[in-house]
């Protein structure tokens, strides 16, 4: 447990999920095993390997119980879903944040561009030679670059003039769209570029912002709706704490 958490906050968190899995019990909701197999493979192979049961065994806990901790867990956010479902967010809700946070979708001048970065000035001639014959950028980064964005074909996203090295700046930022740098040295090693798009400095449109101003609407409106429910829930709840 939580050395922050108070006891009573503990015992009112216990409570609440009781509560709050009964309430599913009462509304039919359930998660059925094909569902909390997926799962169940879904935890232990991101966090344990083969000798998982071995772990739950020196912790003390069966499989069983953790299987059933896991299908709670699934119930309870389910339900938690569902009622929070219900949250509307309308067009003016929207336009209002848009209007009363307008600094906040302020942007830099922004460039998207992709990279190739390998260690020696030998293999950056080679892959400079492959560029100018016609292969691939992305491919290339794929097999040749060091950097961890090589796995997505070394694509960078957007980013702004600070927050890259000033010697990529002063080459990336003057590159025209869809072309290709010359090679660049840093101390990480020898880079090259390509630049597939660029922003200028400006102010997000209401258009371009609405999804992630919907979602965080919708997040503080789930929250509220959802104290208020568990309110409703613990008020019709016979709770008796056995201190």
């Amino acid at each position: 447990s939580n050395g922050n958490i108070s006891k009573e906050e503990e015992i009112n968190k216990l409570i609440e999920r009781k509560i709050v899995l009964q309430e599913a019990k009462k509304l039919k909701i359930n998660v059925t095993d094909k569902e909390l197999n997926k799962k169940l493979k879904e935890v232990s192979e991101h966090f344990f390997t083969e000798n998982f049961r071995d772990i739950l065994k020196s912790n003390l806990i069966s499989h069983e119980d953790w299987k059933k901790e896991i299908k709670e867990q699934m119930i309870y956010e389910k339900i938690i879903l569902q009622e929070t479902e219900q949250t509307k967010v309308t067009e003016s809700e929207i336009k209002k944040y848009y209007y009363d946070n307008l600094k906040s979708f302020k942007y830099e001048e922004m460039v998207h561009a992709f990279q190739i970065l390998v260690k020696t000035q030998t293999e950056i001639m080679q892959i400079k030679e492959n560029l100018q014959n016609g292969e691939n950028f992305e491919k290339l980064a794929k097999l040749k670059s060091i950097s961890p964005e090589s796995e997505r074909g070394g694509d960078l996203g957007y980013f702004t003039r600070e927050e890259m090295p000033s010697e990529i700046v002063d080459v990336v930022f003057n590159l025209a769209v869809g072309k290709t740098s010359d090679v660049i040295k840093t101390s990480f090693g020898y880079h090259i570029f390509k630049v597939v798009d660029k922003k200028k400095k400006g102010i997000k449109s209401l258009k371009e912002s609405t999804d992630g101003i919907k979602e965080k609407i919708k997040l503080e409106k789930g929250n509220k709706y959802f104290k208020e429910w568990i309110k409703d829930l613990r008020k019709k709840a016979d709770v008796k704490i056995n201190k």
